[in-house]
């Protein structure tokens, strides 16, 4: 095999994210001069954080390092662009949040291992949608939609705004208002015209849903996504009681949305995708779903820098639409790998720091050609 390029060497570093924490091994790829103060050695770590290596010939090797990742640790594999890697196999491996880069004849090939959230998100969830006051992102009491500093264990601390305006709000139904605080406003931005078909990935109480319905009118519809039949029932028990009739909610995962393939002109989500547990593959079928020429308004949570490995396993975290949460420009690169153009990001309205790492909201814009 060809000497692996020093620029190779050091995307694959710089899309790796590490942390002086991290337990990391070099298996063969030679990141020596790239890296500072990590520990090179996975010693007495329950699991690696991050494995370097060469792009194998066989499935069972990329399995094989899988199995001493840590939750949440990262492959990243190199291999020469004339090799044609069997890329399907990182996600028959189970990694999650797969990207590949084309550097200098080579490719760069990343991939995390899935953090098991779904469900103890799920859970917090189904109790905010049962109480008397809730939120979009699935989070507990005093949790991420609640306007306010709150303090997430010893994580650190996040100032949630939700960025609507009292016009807007008085525009839904009062118990979508109270219940749907999310991380921004993708309402903002989105530019709904009469007679579209908008889609809110992660529709909660179905403020956004209701806003968007609105503004398509009575030719257009708004189709709300979620994955919690009581909060689904709460949103619907709201629209029939304002008689509003453009709107549809529906039982899915935004991995695998319930949506036929290019029907919607634009998709929304407001501190949503954060919970997913592939938001590679979110975004994959959200470019399925939307027509040629469509729009992403997306608002979600983001870190600044690579997130420590303490909080991605953190469960109260994940209910606070904080530990899995992504770097930004990590976020951007998987919003474009799903083929998306015209990518765009502005700083939204919720800030804070976990760990010593900024974290905030952004509004994500995009378009399908």
């Amino acid at each position: 095999m060809n000497s692996i390029p020093e620029d190779v060497k050091r995307t694959a570093v710089e899309k790796s994210y590490l942390t002086p924490e991290m337990a990391i091994s070099d298996e063969g790829v030679g990141i020596d001069l790239f890296i500072n103060a990590m520990d090179t050695t996975a010693g007495e770590r329950q699991g690696v954080d991050c494995i370097f290596g060469v792009y194998p010939a066989e499935l069972k090797a990329i399995q094989d390092w899988v199995s001493v990742l840590a939750p949440a640790g990262r492959l990243t594999l190199v291999c020469p662009v004339e090799d044609h890697p069997k890329t399907i196999w990182l996600e028959m491996a189970g990694l999650v949040n797969r990207l590949t880069w084309e550097v200098d004849g080579w490719w760069v090939l990343t991939g995390c291992k899935r953090v098991p959230a779904r469900e103890s998100v799920q859970q917090a969830y189904s109790a905010k949608a049962l109480s008397q006051s809730g939120c979009d992102c699935g989070c507990t009491d005093g949790g991420c939609c609640s306007p306010g500093e709150v303090s997430l264990e010893s994580l650190g601390s996040v100032e949630w705004v939700g960025g609507y305006s009292d016009a807007e709000v008085a525009e839904v139904p009062a118990e979508a208002a109270e219940f749907s605080l999310g991380c921004g406003n993708p309402i903002g931005m989105a530019g709904i015209k009469p007679g579209e078909t908008v889609l809110d990935i992660g529709s909660g109480g179905g403020l956004d849903v209701f806003l968007a319905a609105k503004r398509a009118g009575p030719s257009g519809h708004a189709i709300g996504v979620d994955m919690t039949p009581a909060m689904l029932q709460r949103a619907r028990n709201s629209a029939k009681r304002a008689g509003i009739t453009n709107v549809t909610f529906r039982h899915g995962f935004a991995e695998h949305l319930p949506v036929e393939d290019s029907s919607v002109d634009v998709i929304i989500s407001n501190c949503v995708i954060n919970l997913a547990e592939d938001k590679g593959k979110v975004f994959a079928e959200a470019y399925r779903v939307i027509k040629p020429g469509g729009r992403l308004e997306v608002n979600d949570m983001v870190f600044g820098g690579p997130v420590p490995q303490g909080i991605r396993t953190s469960k109260a975290g994940w209910s606070e639409c904080i530990s899995g949460a992504l770097p930004e420009q990590e976020y951007v690169d998987l919003v474009r790998q799903a083929g998306f153009s015209d990518v765009r990001v502005t700083r939204s309205t919720s800030h804070g720091e976990a760990s010593g790492v900024p974290v905030y909201s952004v509004q994500v814009s995009a378009k399908k050609d």
